[in-house]
């Protein structure tokens, strides 16, 4: 690798300030592409989008190079501009058709859901090389998006046995358990992914699949979270997880809401007082469960408080404990202990309550419907912005409520967390909205004991 980063340095000395310097339009192209080149190599003066330009100035003055239209669709495809990644990638393949860019474009159409076709690019690559352990990734989770993961079995297989050492040869067959509902090989195989590298984002956010398949919220949750401490998003990109459409379905026709993109950072500037509030996981016709441990709560209590006021868009009722449990977990394995959530069930009256739905301590909470005021302020907060870290909220303003609690207001909407809701708060001060997400807090740093 050093060897290859001298020679291209050696080769841009010689066309940048050689004794013969070349001024065709080929070498200037050339110039142009190695300069993003040696930036790589070098890590990273140059922006992405600096490197972009370089790239479209390489084509402008050649064409017809597969090799400068290749590069500029990684940068286009890390921009998260797929559409325009795959015309390049499709120019490219046009002036020269090879495994590499067939791959390149499988990835592509996988992530903008062209399974089929995605499949199509990876047999084609894999004709010219039956071994390599990208195309065969690929190819597996293409087809397991596209509904055949029977089909993706001999890949998988082939991937553990070839490159077992690989942390993605067991992600990939984990993932096609998943597909196949063969739920403990499933977890044995995204396990041996972990022991290889357990610093993988990616990595997590399939066992939170898992957790979720088998019914553990909290475990799925804790490994979502663990995931963007290790410096990931809570969402995979689309080909890495096949499972997202369905689960973004789910999601949808639970909630009813129509997605809104917005910014929610999880800590907020300021010194914004945010109340106690709990977070009412399952409600039935005289119980609700409470979730007694909140990430944006002050301090969780020490024990399950004998009564709470459990509050809906329709008002407050009190509620009385009536058991405590715990789910516990092994986060380190079974020989490094468990960590436990605490959760109090408490009886009420008044029917099921309407997510969503929290819980609170001050006996004076009251519920009142979002003022013109605050919609209006809401509405325009929803509409400004365009990105968002962690969360977004799902439906209009129009499905919160207010309420006041702890001699405060604060507007309560749905907010969507990976795949799961979770009411968010929303408090005015400072001439800004504020937000904080009301999410379960458990333990994900794994401590042995």
């Amino acid at each position: 690798m050093r060897w290859r980063s001298l020679a291209l340095a050696l080769s841009l000395a010689t066309l940048l300030g050689g004794c013969v310097e070349d001024d065709s339009d080929k070498a200037r192209a050339y110039r142009e592409y190695l300069r993003v080149e040696l930036d790589g190599k070098n890590c990273c003066r140059l922006s992405e989008q600096q490197s972009l330009e370089h790239l479209e100035r390489a084509i402008a003055l050649d064409p017809v190079s597969a090799t400068y239209r290749r590069a500029r669709a990684g940068f286009l495809e890390r921009l998260g501009r797929r559409g325009d990644a795959l015309l390049e990638l499709d120019r490219a393949i046009a002036l020269e058709d090879s495994r590499y860019v067939r791959s390149q474009r499988g990835w592509v159409r996988c992530d903008l859901r062209q399974f089929d076709a995605a499949v199509e690019d990876f047999d084609r690559a894999l004709a010219a090389d039956p071994s390599d352990r990208t195309f065969l990734a690929g190819r597996a989770l293409a087809l397991v998006a596209a509904g055949r993961p029977g089909m993706a079995d001999a890949d998988a297989e082939l991937l553990v046995r070839d490159h077992s050492s690989e942390r993605d040869s067991h992600f990939v067959r984990s993932a096609v358990f998943l597909a196949q509902d063969q739920m403990t090989d499933a977890f044995a195989a995204i396990e041996r992914a972990l022991a290889v590298d357990k610093d993988a984002p990616h990595l997590y956010l399939l066992r939170a699949r898992l957790e979720e398949r088998v019914g553990n919220r909290i475990g799925a949750l804790a490994d979502r979270t663990t995931a963007r401490l290790r410096g990931g998003s809570t969402v995979m990109r689309p080909c890495l997880d096949p499972f997202a459409a369905d689960a973004g379905e789910r999601s949808l026709a639970v909630s009813g809401l129509q997605a809104v993109p917005v910014e929610l950072p999880r800590e907020v500037a300021g010194e914004v007082r945010w109340p106690h509030l709990l977070l009412v996981e399952s409600t039935s016709i005289d119980r609700s469960q409470v979730d007694l441990a909140i990430a944006a709560a002050p301090a969780p209590p020490a024990s399950a408080p004998d009564r709470l006021m459990l509050v809906d868009a329709s008002g407050a009722r009190a509620g009385r404990l009536v058991i405590e449990r715990r789910s516990c977990r092994s986060p380190c394995g079974f020989s490094g202990g468990a960590v436990c959530h605490p959760y109090g069930e408490y009886a009420h009256d008044r029917g099921a309550l309407a997510i969503p739905a929290l819980a609170s301590t001050d006996p004076d909470v009251s519920v009142h419907p979002i003022s013109p005021a605050w919609r209006t302020g809401l509405q325009r907060q929803l509409a400004d912005a365009t990105a968002w870290p962690d969360a977004e909220p799902v439906g209009a303003v129009a499905a919160g409520y207010s309420i006041r609690v702890e001699g405060r207001s604060y507007a309560v909407l749905m907010s969507r967390f990976g795949d799961e809701t979770y009411p968010g708060l929303w408090a005015w001060q400072g001439g800004r909205w504020h937000h904080r997400l009301l999410v379960p807090s458990y333990p994900t740093v794994c401590e042995r004991r």
